[in-house]
């Protein structure tokens, strides 16, 4: 049984292109015979014959035919306050692109080349292309490849694609190559928060370069792009054509027919040419030699003869195809010249030569030149079937995606996407601050956030602010935002961008910011809570806490000029609503004289109700008082009126004779508490005096809740029906009452 020789060149070759529907592409597929074709023949075997790939395409998914094709362009505006991992700010753009690519044809495509093929050698009379015996099928296989070195295209200015490395064992390029791959891309060994871990605009690093398959399966590649390149890939791809090649550098081992190749010189004259070229190096790459053994040729050195058995089928022009085939004589030279003047480079000597000179001689194998025997002739004489590697390069735009994407636009979404970063790693951040009043009760602050976890429904975390902790006093808490399905039993209607907040406020019922009946404060209760047990969600990042939630605020002016010592007004301030204990709010009273009446009036009542409305009745009484020993005076007090808190109010004198509008006179007690500058309607004070004609007895109609309605004088802050704290109190009753007076001048009023 005649065994197979090998894939033959010198006999020609068949190529066939088929189209394929599936991309729209042609294949080109390259046919070669076994060197022991006629003797396969004449055994009654079946021919032998070997296809070789002629491109490159992007590889498929079988069962749907969509590309192994991905490429990502990425950018964002990456912040501390937004996003986990982050300093200060980071900006980034760029890509990441990853595909496939094979050489291997679908198996329909492979069918119609074969019947093509087969078309071709049915009947044929060329010994190499012929097929005699129809009972034996024609055995195809690929051509065996003893080495795949694939490369791409740069897609960055000044630089160079990654290119093979034909050393023995198949080792990574030279660090001069590497160099080249990564020097506008990131630097090693940095801090991965520098920005000189940033992208450069024309970063190009693609893996998978280098060694690639060998049975003509398929190889992928990936890495990162900077901006230029990634929007380059992306335009072009959508539109004119594919921005980079790839291509993969094969050796294929062919063989020769029986021939003799006989290859005379002199050592000596070969030594002193090489040395010659040397320039400063004695380490050749094998593109080096061959170049040199062609000029050796030409200047007659070097003789190289090749004999072809006259009985081969077509002889002449095989021996004239063998003579001109550089790498087979190349290969047999340096066969005879590792024995007398080169040896194999180390590697990294090799490495060190090709990063200091320039050219393309980093490709094949490195030799040193030697001097070992160099006063022998050069006599090199061998006949048998002769096998060499055959270099040959295939290489393809990828256009078969271009063309898709063009008939089918709606299938770009598979191929491109566009991500804006910081999705998957944002943060989510809270921004606290307690506002603390000047005059505020406010003793402390505790504010508290839930979040959902992966753990637990909702993981709370809080900070306590305090009077006097400063004015920058602030809290930030953080968490990494989850997304959608992530959080464990969430409340209902959750998004991840929620939280959930409580707030409470302690109040100082004992503190005490002076003693002003024109400024009063009123706490109802020792604390509020703004929330919910459950969390109130929100949202926004800056969050105050104030304690002036729930709370009736009311700064009350005159409306009208007081031109006489008698003359008086008094705001009456019935506030709305119930404590929370349940209790009425008591009146509150407010009056101007001449001397003070340019001076505003305020009430502050701290409910502790975070949903109070803060709305209120007021009514105004004017007063004029008679002369000292003169009955009468006159008073009269308008129709009860409705407003809401939280602005200024001023209040309007009513019309002696308007509607609603009730008039009477002072009593002698009124006219004398008038007279001491204290409010008329404070009946339970103890003035020491025995009641006059027609008054009541001191002490009745006590009990109002008043400011300065405790009945003792004594300056202490007044309770009222609830237990509710009042201040700042009325300066003491006696003093006030004991203190000289001047007789107020009888004149008339301007209300």
């Amino acid at each position: 049984m005649v065994g197979q020789g090998g894939p033959a060149r010198h006999g020609g070759f068949q190529e066939y292109v088929i189209p394929d529907n599936s991309s729209g592409e042609g294949w080109a597929i390259r046919f070669y015979p076994d060197i022991m074709q006629t003797e396969l023949e004449n055994a009654g075997q079946a021919p032998k014959y070997y296809w070789a790939p002629q491109q490159l395409r992007l590889a498929q998914f079988p069962d749907t035919g969509d590309y192994k094709f991905s490429h990502v362009h990425f950018a964002g505006v990456l912040t501390e306050d937004a996003n986990v991992g982050v300093e200060t700010e980071l900006e980034t753009v760029g890509g990441l692109l990853a595909f496939t690519t094979t050489s291997q044809p679908p198996p329909a495509v492979m069918q119609q080349a074969e019947a093509q093929l087969h078309e071709r050698i049915r009947g044929n009379n060329d010994p190499l292309w012929r097929w005699s015996n129809q009972n034996r099928r024609p055995d195809i296989t690929m051509v065996p490849i003893n080495e795949n070195r694939t490369t791409i295209s740069s897609l960055a200015p000044d630089a160079s694609p990654l290119r093979p490395d034909d050393g023995a064992g198949g080792g990574a390029a030279p660090r001069g190559e590497r160099e080249l791959i990564t020097r506008r891309g990131i630097r090693h060994g940095r801090d991965l928060r520098s920005r000189e871990r940033e992208l450069g605009a024309w970063h190009v690093q693609l893996d998978g370069q280098g060694a690639g398959s060998t049975t003509g399966g398929e190889n992928a590649y990936g890495g990162l792009l900077g901006m230029i390149p990634s929007e380059l890939v992306w335009t072009a791809l959508h539109g004119g054509a594919t921005p980079f090649t790839v291509s993969q550098h094969l050796l294929i081992p062919m063989a020769t027919p029986a021939a003799t190749i006989s290859i005379h010189g002199n050592w000596r004259q070969v030594y002193e040419h090489f040395s010659g070229q040397a320039k400063g190096s004695y380490l050749f790459f094998s593109a080096e030699i061959s170049a040199e053994v062609e000029n050796l040729r030409r200047s007659g050195a070097l003789t190289v003869r090749v004999v072809v058995d006259t009985t081969v089928p077509n002889a002449a022009e095989i021996q004239k195809q063998m003579e001109e085939d550089k790498d087979l004589i190349v290969n047999q030279f340096l066969e005879a010249a590792k024995k007398t003047i080169f040896e194999p480079a180390a590697p990294d000597e090799k490495a060190a030569e090709a990063q200091s000179r320039p050219g393309p001689w980093s490709v094949g194998l490195a030799f040193k030149l030697v001097r070992k025997q160099i006063d022998l002739d050069l006599r090199y004489e061998e006949e048998r079937i002769f096998k060499y590697n055959y270099p040959d390069t295939i290489s393809s735009q990828l256009e078969g995606l271009r063309r898709r994407i063009k008939a089918s636009p709606d299938e770009e979404s598979k191929y491109f996407q566009r991500v804006i970063l910081g999705n998957l790693g944002t943060k989510l951040r809270r921004i606290v601050r307690p506002v603390f009043g000047e005059e505020d009760p406010a003793a402390r602050m505790v504010v508290e956030f839930g979040y959902p976890s992966t753990e637990t429904t909702l993981a709370w975390k809080g900070t306590e602010f305090t009077r006097g902790g400063g004015p920058e006093q602030n809290w930030i808490p953080e968490w990494v935002q989850l997304r959608p399905g992530e959080a464990k039993a969430p409340p209902a209607d959750w998004q991840p961008d929620v939280t959930y907040l409580r707030r409470s406020v302690f109040f100082d019922q004992s503190s005490a910011t002076g003693r002003n009946l024109n400024n009063r404060t009123i706490v109802e209760t020792d604390q509020m809570r703004l929330d919910p047990q459950g969390g109130t969600p929100t949202s926004e990042m800056a969050v105050d806490v104030r304690s002036n939630d729930g709370m009736l605020d009311v700064t009350l002016f005159l409306g009208a000029y007081l031109s006489a010592s008698n003359e008086r007004v008094e705001v009456e301030i019935r506030p709305h609503g119930k404590t929370i204990r349940g209790a009425d709010r008591p009146t509150q009273r407010f009056m101007w004289n001449e001397n003070d009446q340019s001076e505003p009036r305020r009430l502050r009542i701290y409910t502790g109700q975070p949903d109070y409305q803060p709305r209120f009745d007021y009514r105004v009484r004017c007063m004029v008082l008679a002369p000292l020993g003169k009955p009468g005076g006159q008073d009269w007090t308008g129709p009860w009126l409705t407003a809401v808190g939280g602005d200024v109010l001023t209040v309007t004198i009513p019309d002696p004779d308007g509607e609603g509008v009730t008039r009477r006179s002072l009593t002698k007690r009124e006219a004398r508490a008038l007279r001491a500058g204290l409010d008329p309607a404070e009946t339970a004070v103890d003035d020491g005096l025995p009641a006059q004609d027609g008054e009541a007895p001191a002490g009745a109609g006590a009990g109002t809740g008043t400011v300065g309605s405790n009945g003792n004088g004594n300056g202490r802050i007044p309770t009222g029906t609830d237990g509710s704290s009042t201040w700042p109190v009325s300066r003491p009753v006696r003093e006030a009452r004991r203190a000289p007076r001047a007789t107020p001048p009888v004149s008339g009023y301007k209300l």
